[in-house]
């Protein structure tokens, strides 16, 4: 039997381990996964093999030989990527060699840019802290475009204007933002190479309204558009009016078209020869819907489009008649749904966008609106996950189970497929009752799931989504709430629920009437005295609470009597060797075993010796972790985790530390 990784997952590495147990009958004279022999200490009881990947999915076959006689034992299929791309905010299009570029947000080192090649969707990095030789980035890109004479990638930040070699990754600051009254972009400008003229022409912030091109041999800048009332006037016509973060080259007829986002909410023109300022398009001008907050511009053989900088709509302007036709939305246009754009591009047949909340890059037709994924690293089918955060495991149906604050509500996830289903949404109308945006701990008992956020318990009812408050302000009597940190359950007495507040104070809370006694405080049981409590379980074989929290001199894990209240360090700098827990999570236990999260870490702690294993940290091999909410696999034994920039579910091998994608 494979023990890790799952039967279907996502890495960036190019080697896995693959560990497993021997599960057939009679002597296991050897085991191998794609031809690599495994290791083994004790018979093949227990093996594992250091298996290398190539690029792309492959299926990784378990042999063994038993009693002499070959047996094909399993298989499981890993997908290795390059790179795993999140957050991509910016782009540009080189159209002659058939490839995007695309940089996430991010400030400095955390700043990476991506290769998406259009034929395939593979994604590689060009160029990031780890990548490509030359100054580290120290700020969020504003702009990125493609210089086709120079074969190269620009890209605005505060410091200056960037070029970025797409081959090597090489980086050079071309030219240094000059201090002084100069023009330079800002977030919410954007920029687009005129390789006629060998320039790059960029707009300004809503306070200067300008339009300037750097002469990329000189680097001279020139004001091509300044109202009158920020420093010297260049061009003629209608002052522009708000963020000019929209821009695109008419070469066919030598102007720019500029989408902006003010109070007026027009596309403009400017000649490049007269400077002259026109308006196409506004809600006065051309007939057809408009957007609130026109953003991102790219535009192709007489048709402009244009992306609303908050929802994923997107409108095609005729920019002769000034109509505008709405393309997509989230009812109009069918196939992959668009969640956050954040930039368009146009690669002479099609339409591009870059989408925040899926992590991709999207194709989007230009008449129909069908969309449709370029590049992602998407595993399993169903809504993706986009703000997942609090986790726990459902052990009736056997899958794991995440507050999503995007979908405000609860999803499912098969953690064999990677499936995912929406058991309740707010914003999709799944159940009724309160939103459920961030969830600090989450359990499954009795056909729903609880959760706790802020000062609330909630229910939710996987049958009909409903969301139900069981204990606040408003509901139920006794001591407050102030600031909820962990929800535990028996499943042996549903009637019994207990909460442990961020304070330390551990309540038990009838969950019919909503009343809450605190059963330990200050005043209530003996004991250190929590500071931070992190997260609670209850401990059915001991009959008491584990609480995960800090003293004043420690941080550790301690017992609680519900009884009496009193207190017992378990676990801390006082009981137990190993490493610190730090920054502390959701915690899951097995028998003796708490299994604790922390944001970067797993440990394992024993119960009854109070020793600390650290499992996986960030050096561990695998895609970064950075937990928001964290549970056990009771089935497969996997460590799950729902990744904060990822937007996935990650497993971790209990043994190796090794991470892989397993949802997303």
């Amino acid at each position: 039997m494979v023990a890790f990784p799952p039967p279907s997952s996502i890495t960036d590495e190019d080697t896995i381990i693959v560990r497993g147990t021997a599960s057939v009958d009679g002597d296991v004279n050897s085991v191998s996964v794609a031809g690599v022999d495994a290791t083994s200490s004790d018979g093949f009881t227990n093996w594992q093999a250091a298996v290398p990947l190539s690029l792309g999915t492959q299926m990784l076959s378990v042999d063994a030989v038993v009693d002499g006689e070959p047996v094909n034992v399993a298989s499981v299929e890993v997908d290795r990527r390059s790179s795993l791309m999140t957050e991509p905010v910016l782009l540009a299009v080189d159209v002659e060699g058939g490839r995007a570029f695309t940089a996430t947000a991010g400030i400095g080192e955390v700043t990476v840019v991506y290769e998406i090649d259009l034929a395939s969707g593979t994604q590689t990095v060009v160029s990031s802290e780890a990548v490509g030789s030359g100054p580290s980035f120290q700020d969020d890109f504003y702009t990125l475009s493609w210089d086709p004479n120079g074969q190269r990638i620009l890209a605005f930040d505060y410091a200056g204007l960037w070029s970025i070699d797409p081959d090597t990754g090489a980086r050079t600051i071309l030219h240094a933002n000059p201090a002084g009254p100069d023009p330079w972009p800002g977030d919410d400008n954007g920029a687009v190479v005129d390789a006629a003229n060998n320039r790059i022409i960029f707009t300004t912030d809503s306070l200067n309204d300008w339009v300037a091109a750097i002469d990329l041999s000189t680097f001279a800048t020139t004001r091509l558009a300044s109202n009158n009332s920020n420093g010297p006037p260049a061009g003629s016509g209608p002052e522009l009016d708000g963020d000019q973060n929209g821009i695109a080259l008419d070469t066919t007829n030598d102007r720019l078209i500029i989408a902006a986002n003010g109070f007026e909410n027009f596309v403009y023109a400017i000649d490049l020869t007269t400077l002259e300022r026109s308006v196409l398009a506004s809600p006065s001008i051309g007939s057809g819907p408009w957007l609130p907050y026109p953003s991102r511009l790219t535009m192709n053989d007489g048709t402009a489009w244009i992306a609303d900088n908050v929802g994923p709509t997107v409108i095609a302007v005729d920019l002769l008649t000034g109509n505008r036709t709405l393309i997509s939305s989230q009812l109009v246009g069918s196939g992959s749904p668009t969640l956050g754009l954040t930039s368009l591009g146009h690669d002479g047949q099609r339409l591009l966008a870059t989408d925040y909340a899926l992590d991709a890059l999207v194709e989007i037709d230009g008449t129909t609106g069908e969309r449709s994924l370029v590049s992602s690293f998407a595993i399993g089918d169903g809504p993706h996950p986009l703000a997942p955060n609090a986790l726990a495991w459902d052990d009736v149906n056997g899958r794991a189970l995440a507050i999503d604050g995007r979908y405000e509500g609860l999803m499912s996830i098969d953690t064999v497929h990677g499936d995912r289903a929406l058991l309740s949404s707010s914003l999709l109308q799944i159940g009724e009752g309160p939103s459920m945006f961030q969830a600090a701990d989450l359990v499954a008992v009795n056909g729903a799931a609880i959760a706790v956020a802020s000062t609330n318990i909630t229910r939710i009812d996987f049958a009909t989504g409903d969301r139900t408050t069981i204990s606040n302000a408003d509901v139920g009597g006794g001591p407050n709430f102030s600031s909820l940190a962990g929800v535990a359950t028996s499943d042996d007495q549903p009637s019994d629920l207990w909460a442990v507040d961020l304070d330390g104070t551990v309540f038990h809370v009838d969950p019919t009437s909503g009343d809450r006694t605190a059963v330990s405080d200050a005043v209530t049981g003996d004991g250190p005295i929590f500071t931070t409590a992190r997260d609670i379980v209850y401990d059915a074989d001991n009959d008491r609470l584990v609480v995960t929290a800090a003293t004043a001199d420690s941080a550790g894990v301690f017992a609680v009597d519900p009884a009496t209240g009193d207190r017992v360090e378990l676990s801390g700098s006082n009981v137990g060797r190993g490493p610190t827990l730090v920054l502390v999570g959701q915690t899951t236990l097995e028998g003796d075993a708490l299994f604790v999260s922390g944001a970067e870490y797993w440990f394992r702690v024993d119960l009854a010796t109070g020793e600390r294993l650290q499992i996986s940290n960030p050096d561990s091999a695998g895609p970064g972790l950075s937990m928001q909410g964290a549970t056990v696999d009771a089935t497969h034994g996997w460590l799950l985790s729902t990744d904060l920039y990822m937007g996935s579910l990650t497993a971790t091998d209990r043994v190796t530390g090794e991470r892989v994608v397993l949802s997303r």
